[in-house]
């Protein structure tokens, strides 16, 4: 076959020439393929040029057996006719697809359809073809979709369609009935019959057999019989398989041995016995068996379908009970199991379907009361219970489920209490049946008007078409002949009485002004509700984030991921609590997702993945799905992850402060002062003894007057990047503060001797960055050097960093405004007036208790002391690695021996406690 798209082009090119009235494209046989001309011009040229190509093909062939006619020119007085015998050196050419669908082309199918035998595709949906299906369809061995569906055939269905060994789709549906009313029982699905119309007989075994088969949509039709059992075979790839609104009967067993079933649909039948239920139905999402004469109970089978969305099970007589397998149907999207002889309770596992959208069990004989669970369908949009001696209260949280729109639950007896679970001040109100609720504010839930003593109810304002003004309904109590009780009934409310409409009419005017003003009361003190309190803003907020809906494509979007963890070896260990956790998981993340205006982009069982428009509603959402006790988590958990060797921490966290796994958080969640929070620290217990580490730039003030540029970009990224090695360096260190604008910075250590190590390196470090020729050249920052007596070296080079250090347990460590930890106390005092008041540029100031204990453990006169780090990154490890190998600071540390013997030195001051 020639390829289609060059065909296809060549087409159009030629069409485009400048002077071309038309083209036509015939095969052999002078039938037209493609043309331009009109129907009658297309099959004038189409027989003669035919006939003119094999008597020109003739007369080249008998001049020269070897030669081949390739192009023929005929030239009259009005035209030029253009003949290419061998067009794309194709002398055949092959009808594969036939699309005549919604035409309307009428008339019956005659035998010589079977010698399209290459035709792959014949789609006639939606056209008036009437007559038989002729059986030597069955000779179109290439035909993979045959769809015939909508039209008006008659007569039985060809055995010779069980010889299509490459048929994928075949649909004969639609040919016998015009759709009235679905529940009129008088015929299957309530149809009208067309005399003489439809598909009758059986349906012929083979084509349950066919090996490529993919769908078979016989419904709408007369067929009868039974269904073969086994259905399928075990290499059969049938996943659509609907007979519905048919007559066939007996049982329907053999649906069950189709493994690869998506789509079933058998109902409108008289199928009999036990509903079908593979035990392998892996991949079934559509499940309709309504309207048949099914009993026994609902398969357990049924409930371990994975993928089931839909089950629609009704106008049978199934009896037995529901049970709380149902919870595994993770996908179930609509459940209808009305009118069937149901008995038991309504099971709680129902309302751990997460995705359940609409759930009707009426008239059934269902008892007891309606589950505390129901407020955890999250998705819920109707619930229909009614004509079912239900008895009992509306559980208390039901007005959460805020999907819901249509609740008909409950015929409940005379003496019966039931009260109202209120939700935001909102509550339901009576209305006629089948009209919708037009009173607000109202939970807009379609009530049944069945229930008896129901408290806080009333009939909604209703219009009628023939009176000039609006009529209401009243709540009466009426005996229903057919439940055998007394119930609330709306009834037409009696017109008022004339001395009623003059007193309300001379009230009128002063009630409008009363209204007015309280109006007016009520609007100033809602602006100052809106415009003063910030939980009224984040209210409006959210709702116009509500309206914006789902993040568009290129908008900020923060993205949240939640799991349970262990979830798979619960389900595994215990599978019904497995699937009572997973309800309550998931209506804790609706209702979190709801109220932070976020957006369910993915659920993977017990997978969440939320979108949010804006940071803080993304942690507000995870605070409010986790647990309240966060502070005490933090103990426990630290900064750990659950991460092993594939992300690294580049500055430490809160909980690898010193000290701060000790902290009392409680006072700095509650938002008190820091005098509050000491006294609360004091009484947990007193926080372990620190070092902290004050430094600054001298001359940082003036250098941030003369080029603020340069101070931010380059001596403070320097300076911190010089912090930051030091730590990397030394343990237990950890930086609390970067005051960037006044090149102030706080550091605090677990240890003295390593807060003084570290305060000697940052200061060997810093004379040794490449700071700009701009800045040295500066008198407060050029390189000084020492006399020839000490060897030359440089005494300062660059900006000077005057450091101060001070030992002491602090008041309390709280986090600040960046989550970083923040302390509080004498000792940080006494470090920052260190640093201000006592040092220079290029010292460091500490006490002398301080310098001799370090002293001594460098020396190895005395142990350093144990402290347990706790460290989520990187820093601690490379700094022990430091400290073992005693190779970064060994030069320092012989410096620092020698100049605190002697108390005095250029980089280290000693003064008096």
């Amino acid at each position: 076959m020639a390829d289609l798209a060059a065909v296809e082009e060549t087409f159009k090119r030629i069409q485009s020439h400048k002077g071309v009235i038309g083209v036509v494209i015939i095969n052999s046989d002078g039938i037209p393929i493609r043309t331009t001309f009109d129907n009658d011009l297309t099959v004038q040229y189409a027989a003669l040029v035919s006939q003119f190509t094999v008597k020109a093909r003739g007369v080249v062939k008998n001049l020269d057996p070897e030669d081949e006619l390739k192009f023929v020119r005929i030239r009259s007085k009005k035209h030029e006719i253009m003949i290419a015998p061998e067009f794309e050196r194709q002398r055949e050419y092959y009808l594969i697809v036939l699309d005549l669908k919604q035409g309307r082309i009428s008339g019956s199918l005659t035998a010589a359809w079977g010698q399209l035998t290459r035709l792959r595709e014949l789609h006639l949906t939606g056209n008036w073809i009437t007559g038989s299906i002729p059986p030597q369809l069955g000779n179109m061995s290439s035909l993979e979709v045959l769809l015939l569906d909508n039209n008006l055939l008659t007569g039985t269905i060809p055995p010779q369609l069980a010889q299509l060994r490459r048929l994928k789709r075949l649909n004969l549906a639609a040919q016998a009935f015009v759709t009235l009313d679905p529940r009129n029982r008088s015929l299957p699905g309530g149809a009208v019959p067309l005399e003489g119309l439809g598909l009758v007989g059986t349906i012929p075994p083979g084509l349950f057999g066919l090996p490529q088969l993919i769908e078979l949509n016989l419904e709408v039709n007369r067929l009868e019989g039974q269904l073969p059992d086994p259905l399928c075979g075990p290499d059969t790839k049938l996943e659509v398989l609907s007979v519905r609104r048919n007559v066939l009967n007996g049982s329907a067993q053999g649906v069950e041995w189709c493994h690869n079933l998506v789509h079933l649909d058998l109902s409108m039948n008289n199928f009999a016995g036990v509903l079908p239920a593979g035990d392998d139905w892996s991949s079934l999402s559509i499940y309709l068996a309504s309207d048949n004469a099914f009993t026994g109970g609902i398969p357990r089978n049924l409930y371990r379908a994975p993928f089931l969305t839909w089950l629609d099970v009704s106008y049978n007589g199934l009896n037995g009970t529901l049970n709380d397998s149902v919870a595994l149907m993770a996908y179930m999207q609509s459940f209808d199991a009305s009118h069937n002889r149901l008995r038991g309770s309504v099971p709680q596992g129902l309302f751990f379907l997460s995705a359940l959208k609409t759930l009707d069990l009426s008239f059934n004989r269902l008892t007891g009361a309606l589950p505390w669970t129901v407020s955890l369908a999250g998705s819920l949009t109707s619930l229909v219970l009614s004509y079912n001696p239900i008895t009992g209260s509306i559980p208390d949280r039901m007005g959460q489920v805020a999907t819901l729109s249509k609740l008909c639950p409950l015929i409940v007896r005379r003496g019966d209490s039931i009260s109202y679970p209120w939700a935001e001040g909102r509550y339901p109100w009576l209305c006629p049946w089948g009209q919708p609720p037009v009173v607000e504010p109202s939970l807009a839930w379609q009530l049944d008007p069945a229930y008896y003593g129901y408290r806080g109810c009333s009939c909604a304002e209703s219009y009628d078409d023939d009176a000039v003004e609006p009529s209401g309904y009243v709540l009466e109590t009426q005996y229903d002949p057919d439940l055998g009780l007394n119930r609330k009934m709306c009834s037409p409310k009696p017109p008022l009485p004339s001395w009623a409409v003059g007193l309300i009419s001379a009230l009128a005017p002063l009630a409008g002004v009363l209204l007015l003003v309280l109006l007016l009361v009520f609007s100033n003190h809602a602006w100052h509700q809106i415009r003063f309190k910030p939980k009224y803003l984040r209210r409006i907020e959210l709702s116009k984030r509500r309206a914006k809906g789902e993040p568009k494509p290129g908008e900020f979007a923060c993205v949240v991921v939640t799991d349970i963890e262990g979830y798979s070896s619960l389900m595994a260990a215990e599978p019904r609590l497995a699937t009572a956790v997973l309800g309550i998981h998931n209506a804790a993340i609706r209702k979190a997702q709801y109220s932070n205006a976020g957006t369910v982009l993915q659920q993977e069982g017990d997978s969440f993945t939320v979108a949010f428009h804006k940071p803080l509603d993304a942690v507000t959402f995870c605070l409010q799905v986790l647990h309240p006790a966060l502070v005490g988590r933090g103990h426990v958990f630290g900064n750990q992850l659950a991460l092993r060797g594939v992300t690294q921490v580049t500055d430490l966290p809160f909980f690898d402060a010193p000290g701060a796994l000790f902290a009392d958080l409680s006072a700095a969640v509650a938002g008190t002062s820091l005098a509050l929070a000491a006294a609360a620290q004091r009484a947990l217990s007193p926080l372990p003894s620190i070092t902290m580490a004050f430094a600054r730039i001298e001359g940082g003030k003036q250098l941030l007057a003369w080029n603020k540029s340069d101070a931010l970009d380059v001596v403070n990224e320097k300076v911190v990047a010089a912090l930051m090695a030091g730590l990397r360096a030394v343990r237990g260190g950890y930086l609390c503060r970067v005051q960037e604008g006044e090149l102030k910075y706080m550091v605090a250590f677990y240890d003295p001797q390593d807060a003084l190590e570290w305060a000697l390196y940052v200061q060997e470090l810093l004379m040794w960055q490449h700071w700009p020729a701009r800045l040295l050249a500066l008198p407060a920052f050029r390189e000084v050097a020492a006399d020839s007596t000490s060897g030359g070296l440089p005494l300062f080079r660059g900006p000077r960093l005057k450091i101060g250090l001070a030992e002491g347990s602090p008041r309390c460590i709280t986090p600040d405004h960046m989550g970083r930890a923040d302390f509080h106390g004498a000792a940080i005092n006494t470090a920052a007036r260190y640093m201000e008041v006592a040092a220079h540029g290029g010292q460091v100031v500490c006490d002398l208790e301080l310098a001799a204990r370090a002293c001594r453990v460098w020396r190895g006169e005395e142990p350093p002391p144990l402290h347990e780090v706790f460290a989520s990154s990187r820093f601690a490890a490379a700094a022990a690695a430091a400290d073992a190998s005693a190779s970064v600071f060994d030069g320092i540390m012989a410096k620092v021996g020698w100049l605190a013997e002697r108390e005095a030195a250029s980089q280290l001051r000693v003064t008096p406690a």
